[in-house]
Parts: structure tokens; sequence; C-alpha cells
């Protein structure tokens, strides 16, 4: 009985319909046009990697000879299976470099999808949306780092340490990483590696502490702050990854110390 109330008007016809064909847009757009998209960049599960702290490592090769271009800390939105046109697209970031052809991502088992991925076989074909995100900056014109990071939130981190390193880099860089335990920091011989390679101070940081441990143990406070972080004079670029307490309690904390918001990069593995 109202329907012509509420639609009578010509300009509310004109918005009713705007809205109803921008739904279709997107709905078309997210299922349809953007798995089509992933079409321009098949690749191939060439490894599957058991990583410390139940974390898998796949290792992706490119069909054909064009690779993925990405700046080191973003992530993609991957898909498996013989074609793109999936339910099923899920946002990783990159571990590997930037200058590399194949890209590896190390994933932490949180959910179905994820724990099943040290069961993917070996030439399962993989579709990669992407690249996305801003946690990344210009490596060529970088002054110094700091990275500070939690369990699996250090693969984007990781993925600019390696450029990094191929890049023969020769400017100050601190990581400081939480753990739960000493065996289940992940990549920890690489980074003992690259310390050696790099101008890199790497301070893991532990909840629970074996016998004889005596690094930081607990959560990063400002007195952990203090005590690692390097003196800055606007030179340092910051970027924060991890559970949601340890980026919480860390943010407030570097821009109580007087550094610049803009120098601050978080990436939540969430929707924001």
């Amino acid at each position: 009985m109202l329907v012509g109330h509420y639609s009578g008007s010509l300009w509310k016809q004109i918005a009713f319909v705007t809205i109803t064909c921008a739904a279709a847009y997107l709905v078309l757009h997210s299922r349809i046009v953007r798995p089509l998209r992933a079409r321009r960049h098949p690749h191939r599960v060439v490894e599957v990697r058991k990583d410390r702290a139940e974390a898998t490592t796949l290792v992706l090769e490119p069909e054909g000879e064009d690779r993925l271009r990405f700046r080191p800390g973003q992530f993609i939105m991957l898909t498996l299976g013989d074609s793109p046109l999936s339910m099923q697209q899920h946002p990783f970031s990159i571990a590997s470099s930037s200058l590399q052809r194949r890209l590896e991502l190390t994933v932490s088992p949180s959910g179905d999808f994820t724990s099943a991925l040290a069961k993917v076989a070996p030439g399962t074909r993989a579709w990669l949306e992407g690249p996305y995100g801003s946690f990344t900056h210009d490596v060529d014109k970088c002054r110094g780092t700091v990275f500070i990071a939690g369990g699996v939130g250090i693969t984007p981190s990781m993925s600019m340490l390696r450029t990094y390193r191929e890049r023969g880099a020769k400017f100050p860089i601190v990581l400081l990483y939480g753990s739960k335990s000493w065996d289940e920091v992940i990549f920890r011989e690489e980074l003992e590696g690259m310390e050696q390679a790099m101008q890199l101070k790497v301070v893991h940081v532990l909840e629970d502490v074996p016998e004889g441990w005596s690094g930081e143990t607990g959560y990063m406070d400002a007195a952990l702050l203090e005590r690692h972080l390097p003196r800055d004079q606007g030179e340092f670029e910051y970027f924060i990854c991890g559970p949601e307490p340890l980026m919480d309690a860390v943010e407030p904390l570097l821009i109580a110390r007087g550094i610049s918001p803009r120098r601050v990069y978080s990436e939540r593995f969430n929707m924001v």
C-alpha cells in the first residue's frame, strides 16, 4: 500500500536503481572480474615446507616467463585449484625477496584453509591477485629501518630483509621479534645469517624461556624499547606486524618517543 509513497518520486527511483546496480557491479567484479584478472599470474606450487611454530611455507613458481612484480612487504590474494573462479580467496603476505622469480608464502594455521596447506601437493595450480598493501617503502632511499614483529607477523618484514640482503644494504636495521618460545622462532637460522651479512641487530623476546636464557622475556614495553631502539634523528622508518595486543601496545609507545606517525607503518592481519 505504501510502495508508491516511498518510491513515487523520480529522484528516489533513480537512487534505488543506482544502489541496486552498484551492489550488482560489486558482486560481479568481486566474483568474476577480479578472479579472471588473476589468470594473468598463473603459478604452480613447487615446494611445501614445514617450518617452526607449525607454520607452512608454500613456494610458488610462475608459469611462463613473466613474474609477479611487487614491493617487499605487500600481500596477494591466493586461490588454489584448476580455476581462479573460486569462492576461496585468501590474503597472504609475501615472505620472499621482491627480486626473486619464485614466491614464498609462510602461513600459520588459523583456520580450515591454512591448516590444510601442509597437505597441498606440489604441482597444484595457484592463482594470484594483487599485489596489494602499503606496508612497504622505497628500499633504495632507506636510511634505517626498525621492524617490530610477533609470531608469523614476521613474514612481510622478511620480504624486506631478504630484499635488503640481495641489494647489499649498508644502513642500520633493528628487528625486535617476539615469539612464544625459542623452538617457535620462525626463520631463526636465516636471521642469524643475516646478522652476519648486514648491519642487522636481532633482539628475540620470548614468553617461555629455555634454561640458561639471558635475553629478553615477557612483552615489549617502554623499557625494552629504550634498551634496544637506536637513536633516531628522523632517519628511521618503523614497521609493526604481529598479534593485536603487541601492536596496540607498541604503536603509542613509539609516538610517545617523539617518532612521527608518518614514519610508523602497521600491518594488521585483519579487515579494517
